[in-house]
């Protein structure tokens, strides 16, 4: 399976409002059309690692994901950016995000304000260098967790952790030589 297409559950007779778990790992996934999940209005975690992503539009999160959707796992795919982050409304109820071993190499100041209550989020092993200022600021400041591992970063500036709640901070691995306080 190389793309899942608007069209994919048309056929199949589910019970959308029923599925509340969605897995596609490991099957060369390269693509995910915008409103193929728009039937599942109880969709709560979409787990899709270890696939050939290299980006996603803002619109596959469109109708009642933008409510529902807990949990998104899009690690060990080929993602190079966030940006289908932070189109259209908030993820309002996104509260797990695993990007980790993508290809990554930058965060934008603000790249999760459209995820207000995103609480744990796991990048490692994806190749950012510097930590922009306010780079993890969402709206609701709820952030607790937060795994950088293993990036290579070089540089973390003053006030990129600002408007979070921090109780978890993974810096290992990394190549750190200064940390901005200013």
């Amino acid at each position: 399976m190389k793309s899942l297409d608007t069209d994919v559950f048309s056929s199949m007779e589910v019970v959308h409002s029923d599925v509340q778990f969605f897995y596609s790992s490991k099957n060369s996934l390269t693509n995910i059309s915008e409103g193929v999940f728009e039937n599942f209005t109880n969709l709560a975690y979409i787990y899709v690692p270890d696939n050939l992503i290299e980006s996603l539009s803002s619109g596959v999160f469109d109708g009642p994901l933008r409510n529902g959707l807990f949990a998104l796992d899009l690690s060990m795919n080929r993602l190079k950016d966030i940006s289908f982050l932070s189109g259209g409304p908030p993820l309002a109820n996104l509260q797990y995000l695993k990007i980790y071993s993508n290809l990554i190499s930058e965060l934008p100041s603000l790249g999760f304000t459209n995820v207000p209550n995103l609480g744990h989020l796991m990048i490692t092993d994806n190749p950012i260098r510097v930590i922009r200022k306010n780079a993890f600021q969402t709206n609701n400041g709820v952030l607790t967790e937060l795994n950088l591992r293993g990036m290579g970063l070089e540089l973390v500036e003053a006030g990129a952790f600002s408007s979070t709640n921090l109780q978890s901070i993974d810096l290992r691995e990394n190549n750190i030589e200064f940390i901005s306080t200013d």
